[in-house]
């Protein structure tokens, strides 16, 4: 019973949508054994069948509870019997008696547990074997490193923790790394598992998508017994001739759980999982590692007062921002403009995450201040190539290096000539654009104009 604005009372029913747990909660939840599927009927002798087993409906899981005559008081005598019906053993469970509630439906396949981390735990583990270890590890650190992925230059083989952007992270770049260094039914097996996880994280799924992921899995199970001839499906110590693989099995659940729930990336444990880091771990830095809960209970406490009290003041005071710059056709506009409601203004505060520079807006500041305001000491890092903006670093990654030892270094023989050129064509025209990935010039017979002999070296710019 629930009451409504105006305190009227009525009778709701709250349906049981997504239930977000990894696999043992599943089970728990579904109240079957480990050993068995939380979705179907199929146990772990079945997890490699290549077609999906019937669903465990709720219909199902309550008859077979209550077919079992024995006191559930009588522990050894109860649990005795529920292995017989591959059940865990709870004899009550929460979604009994709750209206449209059926773990075959609430209990959907997770992005975090039975994707990404089925892919490190497997996929990832049997490339190891079929490569070799130090073969794997050398190719996945000779990639070239890009601004925003994760760049392995040791391998992945001895990392202890693995988040779930390491995960994304390898899978972008494993199909390529096993191509041609293992044998080719292997590569087509792990294309087709790769294929399926990036189709099932599709935010629209339909009925091409659907046939699709099936003809992925129908490709992988085709073809999964070359990893068994390879001796790559490895145990703790020894090869194992068996696919008890339970999240193998949960593959063949993705596509109804689609049709019943729609797309199963809203369903992902990211989010909850992250609450570890945000709520635990960064409470747990503020402690004195004794009597952690306590502790971390009251450093949120005071963490919830101060986020309280920044509210209260911001409504009662007008927003200001005193670093705010617009543009100069918009100033006047804004000159006329009434102050901000101090409502929006606190929306805009709390979902405020940080500022992104504007590196174009800083080339038109520095290209309207006089040369004199600019300090020799620190002269402008910012750039124009074209329609790119190009930010230095305050601090270079090398400073002082002769220019000698940079042609040797990086093989630039031409670089004293570049480097006079481009003084000679700069002091000339100031407004020169000089492009980015332009081809390489002809040596110069001009004579060499350049009075220094030291630089300074950026590894890595911002471009925007």
């Amino acid at each position: 019973m629930m009451s409504d604005p105006v305190k009227n009372i009525h009778h709701c029913i709250i349906p049981l949508a997504a239930y977000i747990v990894d696999t043992p909660e599943a089970c728990m939840l579904a109240c079957v054994h480990s050993k068995t599927s939380p979705f179907t009927l199929a146990s772990y002798i079945q997890f490699r069948d290549k077609f999906c087993h019937p669903a465990c409906t709720h219909a199902i899981t309550l008859k077979q509870l209550t077919s079992i005559n024995v006191d559930p008081n009588d522990l050894e005598g109860y649990f005795a019997i529920c292995v017989e019906f591959w059940l865990n053993g709870v004899f009550t469970p929460f979604w009994k008696g709750w209206w449209f509630s059926d773990p075959a439906i609430f209990l959907t396949p997770e992005a975090l547990h039975h994707w990404h981390k089925q892919f490190y735990d497997h996929d990832v583990q049997w490339c190891l074997a079929v490569l070799g270890v130090q073969e794997f590890d050398f190719q996945i650190s000779i990639l070239q490193p890009v601004t925003g992925y994760c760049h392995f230059p040791n391998g992945i083989s001895k990392l202890k923790q693995v988040t779930g952007r390491f995960h994304h992270d390898i899978q972008r770049c494993i199909v390529g790394l096993i191509t041609g260094a293992a044998p080719h039914w292997f590569v087509i097996a792990i294309c087709a598992l790769m294929d399926v996880q990036y189709l099932v994280q599709s935010p629209a799924p339909d009925d091409n998508l659907l046939a699709a992921i099936d003809r992925s899995l129908t490709i992988f199970h085709d073809n999964k017994d070359v990893i068994m001839t390879l001796g790559a499906w490895m145990g703790v110590k020894r090869v194992i001739n068996n696919w008890h693989i339970c999240k193998l099995e949960l593959m063949q659940s993705i596509t109804t759980s689609l049709r019943q729930v729609s797309a199963l990336i809203q369903w992902s444990a990211d989010a909850p999982e992250h609450v570890h880091v945000s709520e635990i771990k960064d409470s747990a830095w503020c402690t004195n590692n004794n009597n952690y809960n306590p502790q971390i209970c009251h450093h949120l406490d005071q963490a919830e007062k101060l986020h309280c009290f920044a509210i209260a003041t911001t409504l009662k005071s007008l927003p200001t921002d005193p670093n705010l710059h617009e543009d100069e056709e918009d100033r006047n506009e804004e000159e006329n403009d009434k102050l901000m409601d101090p409502w929006t203004a606190l929306l805009e505060e709390l979902n405020h995450m940080r500022t992104t520079s504007n590196y174009f807006n800083k080339l038109r500041m520095l290209g309207t201040a006089r040369h004199n305001k600019i300090p020799q000491a620190h002269p402008p890092r910012t750039f124009l190539a074209g329609s790119t903006a190009v930010h230095l670093n305050c601090y270079p990654t090398h400073t002082g290096l002769k220019i000698d030892e940079i042609t040797n270094q990086f093989n630039i023989p031409d670089l004293w000539h570049a480097l006079s050129d481009f003084l000679q064509c700069d002091a000339r025209n100031r407004d020169v654009v000089f492009g980015v990935g332009v081809p390489r010039r002809l040596l110069i017979d001009w004579p060499l104009n350049i009075h220094f002999e030291h630089l300074q070296i950026w590894h890595t710019v911002c471009l925007q």
